[in-house]
């Protein structure tokens, strides 16, 4: 172990062509690489084409900068016994590619995290299709390591890691040890990580700090004391990798190699056993730190100061009044009308009015506090007349932290929430696969429903939910937003209206995030469907959402597709739809696009991306003069996610207190639903689908009993 074998990740540039990535890590003094491939964010394995030229390629630019590559990183599949064919096939493309390259070593990701009941029966699963890989990985003379433990993936800390370890009960798989995932929340030190694991199953270090839960720090600059773990190491005869695996966010290429080259003097002198020159020691100092982290991102690194967190809560609602309103009047525009809050960006608590008075306070339930459970509680506490009266997730943190930014009341159960608090209603905001239980429950008390789409990962759920809510004359609606984006609402205008003549063509790019969505505007948008056809390649690899178990979905649910995916649907109105949707559509560049053509004229909505809601809309037409207003921004307070959430629920509670359906009832989200099992069915069997006939073959079907 020394400083000339020190490695570098090529995740660093994952936005990168890998053959750029080694020139610069070259460029930087690095003679050992990792090479990444994670599909969607780091694809440095991926090639189009033909893959001998790839090969050929990658070895004359490793000889060019007299590189050698100590690890590939790959993302393989799900080692489960139901998938490990397809993964154990991945595995075999990839160690021959090892072999090509003269790499001897490979590091995998052990699999998604799953729920704590679920943990021993999956790990004792996976360990046996790791068996199985490594079984081949032997005959290749290839050392299989699995990087664990590591945020968000089947093993997240030390103790499952060492279970699993147990569990596997094979010398032959090791361990690639990352100090930042180790070390995160600063709880279990990397020395006592390695104590905990020991050391002999240690194949390869990753080197990363971490200042609190941040664990993107640059080693020398958070709170990792590299130089004793180094120490330690060499002390016990460590004889595996070490390398530099920095990721940033927003960083320019120039910062990061700043950052890079700072992390590598620093881990050398620790190798070593240098002093620490005055200069690092000085970037080192916690002041310093915190300095340069505040000037690079003032946000998020006051938001771990608890004292400031609540101060800048408390001012920001006393100033409320008197901030800026972001408005679009041509070019976007703050404007400071004191008292007039007609177009905020982030409106305060009962400042929005609804259509109609409300005789009462309505007073609505959060159930699961994420990211979309924040989005709720908003839309619904900017209502005049809506009252968030409490939040619960079986994770008490997040529910109080939600709790305290809309005063209101946490709990860690619904049953708990809903026996405590007379709700008129809750949104359900849970993971996909968990909002039958949630939906049913509150349908028995009579409480009505709003939930997140789609509206359950299994079709006789929510067949059965649906059902239920009439049973019991309940409302149950989905939040379907994309509907409510200022240009989706813009071609709905014009459709209904037939501006430009009669619709006959609807062409929608979406990025696989949002194909959900996607399906849902095909109807709002071209109305009703009368058959499908449709084809697409699927990789489980390939789509990581968000830690999506896509074992919990019924298999002929598609939801976020990976490679590519086309689907075509006639409609009523004798129009034709086609959908086309991939996880390589860079989603800062394109989330959504529709093409619409009509009679007359065309209409064309680009430039949705995952920080831009809006948009621009685009036409042309035979028609000389125009009688309608084609401007879709006028009034739009926030080119965010925000708009359309906040908008869906404001369009929702509408409806409510009218007593008229919601804009995507239960039905419809039961029926997007069948229009991803008719795209299965059409895949399959190579034939076009008749929706109607598809809707009887499966109602006829056994469906779940109703709760009594």
């Amino acid at each position: 172990m020394n400083a000339h074998t020190l490695a570098c990740s090529t995740v660093l540039h994952h936005e990168m062509e890998i053959f750029r990535a080694l020139d610069l890590i070259a460029a930087d003094g690095f003679k050992y690489v990792e090479i990444v491939d994670v599909p969607g964010f780091c694809p440095h394995l991926h090639f189009e084409g033909d893959r001998s030229h790839f090969v050929k390629k990658l070895k004359e630019t490793l000889f060019r900068n007299n590189q050698a590559i100590t690890s590939l990183y790959l993302t393989p599949g799900s080692f489960l016994k139901e998938e490990i064919s397809q993964t154990f096939s991945n595995m075999e493309a990839g160690f021959q590619l090892a072999l090509e390259l003269d790499v001897r070593c490979v590091t995998v990701i052990p699999g998604s995290k799953v729920e704590e009941e679920e943990w021993e029966a999956t790990a004792r699963s996976i360990a046996r299709g790791l068996c199985r890989v490594a079984d081949l990985a032997g005959e290749k003379s290839i050392q299989l390591q699995i990087e664990s433990p590591h945020l968000n993936t089947f093993t997240e800390t030390v103790g499952q890691t060492l279970r699993l370890f147990e569990i596997l009960d094979d010398k032959r798989i090791r361990c690639t040890f990352d100090t930042s995932h180790v070390f995160r929340g600063e709880k279990v030190t990397p020395l006592a990580g390695v104590e905990q694991l020991g050391l002999e199953r240690i194949g390869n270090i990753h080197l990363r700090d971490v200042c609190g839960e941040d664990i993107s720090i640059t080693p020398g600059k958070g709170h990792v004391d590299f130089k004793s773990f180094i120490e330690m190491l060499r002390e016990k005869g460590y004889d595996g990798g070490i390398s530099l695996e920095l990721e940033f966010s927003n960083y320019s290429l120039a910062e990061k190699r700043a950052e890079l080259r700072f992390a590598k003097e620093y881990i050398e002198a620790c190798l070593e056993g240098r002093e620490i020159t005055s200069k690092l020691k000085f970037h080192a100092r916690p002041w310093v730190q915190t300095f340069e982290r505040l000037v690079h991102n003032p946000k998020r690194e006051l938001r771990k100061i608890t004292l400031l967190r609540n101060m800048y809560h408390r001012l920001w609602g006393l100033m409320t009044p008197f901030r800026p309103v972001r408005a679009y009047e041509g070019v976007w525009k703050d404007k400071y009308q004191p008292f007039k809050r007609s177009k905020p960006v982030i409106q305060r608590p009962g400042s929005v009015n609804l259509s109609v008075p409300i005789p009462r306070p309505i007073r609505v339930g959060i159930l699961g506090c994420g990211y979309a459970g924040g989005m709720h509680a908003a839309g619904f506490q900017r209502l005049i007349g809506v009252q968030v009266a409490g939040v619960a997730d079986i994770d008490a943190e997040k529910a109080q932290s939600l709790a305290r930014r809309h005063g209101c009341a946490a709990f860690t159960s619904l049953d708990e929430m809903t026996s405590r608090l007379d709700l008129d209603l809750v949104s359900v905001c849970t993971r996909e696969w968990l909002h039958h239980q949630p939906v049913t429950d509150l349908l028995c008390r009579d409480v009505d429903v709003f939930s997140e789409k789609v509206l359950s990962s299994n079709y006789d759920e929510a067949q059965q939910m649906v059902a239920l809510a009439r049973k019991r004359s309940r409302v149950l609606g989905v939040n379907y937003n994309y509907r409510f984006m200022p240009g989706v609402q813009k071609l709905k205008e014009i459709i209904e209206n037939c501006y430009f003549g009669k619709l006959e063509l609807l062409d929608i790019k979406v990025h696989a995030f949002s194909y959900h969505h996607a399906l849902d505007l095909v109807s709002f948008l071209g109305g009703e469907i009368i058959s499908v056809s449709a084809s697409y390649q699927n990789d489980d690899a390939m789509r990581p959402f968000g830690g999506m178990d896509w074992r919990k979905f019924d298999h002929d649910i598609l939801y976020v597709p990976s490679r590519n995916m086309a689907a075509t649907f006639e409609l009523r109105n004798k129009a034709v739809c086609t959908v086309t949707s991939s996880y390589f559509f860079d989603p800062f560049g394109l989330i959504l696009s529709v093409d619409t053509l009509f009679e007359k004229g065309a209409v064309t909505l680009t430039g949705i991306r995952m920080e831009d809601v809006v948009g621009n809309l685009s036409w042309t037409s035979k028609r000389d003069k125009f009688g309608l207003d084609l401007e879709h921004r006028n009034g739009v307070f926030s080119k965010g996610y925000e708009y359309c959430f906040y908008k869906s629920i404001e369009g929702f509670m509408n409806a409510y207190v009218k007593g008229t359906a919601p804009e995507t009832p239960g039905e419809q989200g039961l029926f997007n639903i069948l229009v991803e099992k008719a795209i299965h069915r059409s895949y399959i069997n190579g034939q076009k689908v008749n929706m109607g006939q598809f809707a009887d073959e499966l109602m006829s079907s056994q469906e779940l009993p109703l709760p009594v």
